[in-house]
């Protein structure tokens, strides 16, 4: 979801998983939304050139006659006309983008801002980034070490995979919230919050 689309219900119910997940556990939970991750230049001039050789196979081809200055100046202004729409159609990149390119680029985003909000600076090293990235409708969960080496790896992996789905299903704010609030169960165990417990990190989502 683009930060457009996270209303101001939708920051309400993403901020109440924070602090429902905060309440039962030492994690400290940071949400970042971004409205993507990747570089898709290549689709747009994939898509600019596909329709420039399509208008110009038509000129070529077509039984109306075309002045020569057509041949040349149409298959620009047509190519540079799809590239420009591409560059506006999250969809069409998705689509002529790999998958695991564009997995790639969310879990490198998402470390990137794993460092730049600070979650990896807390005294516990107890930090845990929820990173949702909306063109690639994808989602990364980083935990720093003192999360991951307490946590079994195979329920850690399992919540990231329940807050991508989430995502990648379309569910909005609500269901990404919903699977945000599961990681209370998951956490609580093994990051019990001790009665001095301090909030380190806002408990914000960052857009």
């Amino acid at each position: 979801m683009p930060a457009s689309l996270v209303d101001e219900a939708g920051k309400a119910a993403l901020t109440a998983a924070i602090q429902a997940v905060e309440a039962v556990s030492s994690a400290e939970v940071v949400i970042t939304v971004r409205p993507s991750s990747g570089f898709y230049l290549h689709a747009d001039l994939l898509v600019g050139v596909v329709v420039g050789v399509a208008t110009l196979t038509f000129l070529l081809f077509s039984h109306v006659e075309f002045a020569i200055p057509w041949f040349v100046v149409d298959p620009i202004v047509m190519g540079a006309l799809a590239a420009w729409l591409s560059s506006r159609s999250p969809g069409l990149r998705r689509l002529l983008t790999p998958r695991r390119l564009r997995r790639r680029w969310v879990r490198a985003a998402a470390y990137a801002a794993f460092y730049e909000r600070g979650v990896r600076l807390t005294a516990e090293r107890t930090g845990i980034l929820v990173y949702v990235s909306h063109l690639e409708r994808d989602a990364a969960l980083i935990g720093d070490q003192g999360v991951v080496t307490v946590v079994p790896p195979e329920r850690w992996h399992a919540a990231a995979d329940a807050i991508a789905g989430a995502v990648a299903r379309g569910r909005g704010s609500a269901g990404i919230a919903a699977e945000v609030s599961a990681l209370a169960g998951l956490l609580g165990p093994y990051l019990p919050r001790a009665e001095d417990d301090i909030n380190e990190l806002p408990d914000e989502v960052n857009l």
